[in-house]
């Protein structure tokens, strides 16, 4: 226990943190769905709920934080992409933005669920 490295997150304090980031953005997720429209594209869904799968993502992979369940996040992206499906057309965006956009979003879940396959 206590400092092992190093490193910025080579002691139990900063991984503690590094945790606590990690509750807090799969809270802000789960808020967005939870919340009237919050996960709407054009409310929380762009501004909150996809950046923060793209953060735990990079916290993930890059200081080894560990990540919600695959089946989680599974969860999430099959219920995101429907929204999206369901919305996208209402905002008038051009195809080729459309379609680039809805893969985005796929590949962002998908490494997530592939970070939390290795966990």
């Amino acid at each position: 226990m206590g400092t092992w490295g190093a490193g910025n997150f080579e002691n139990d304090y900063a991984l503690d943190y590094l945790g606590e980031l990690m509750h807090q953005l799969v809270s802000t997720v789960e808020e967005c769905f939870e919340e009237e429209d919050g996960a709407d594209l054009d409310e929380g869904g762009e501004e909150r709920l996809m950046p923060s799968v793209a953060i735990m993502t990079l916290l993930s992979r890059e200081f080894g934080a560990h990540p919600p369940k695959a089946e989680v996040v599974a969860r999430w992206k099959k219920r995101y992409l429907k929204i999206y499906d369901e919305q996208i057309d209402g905002l008038d965006p051009a195809e080729d933005c459309k379609v680039e956009r809805r893969r985005t979003i796929e590949q962002t879940f998908d490494a997530l669920i592939a970070r939390a396959r290795e966990s």
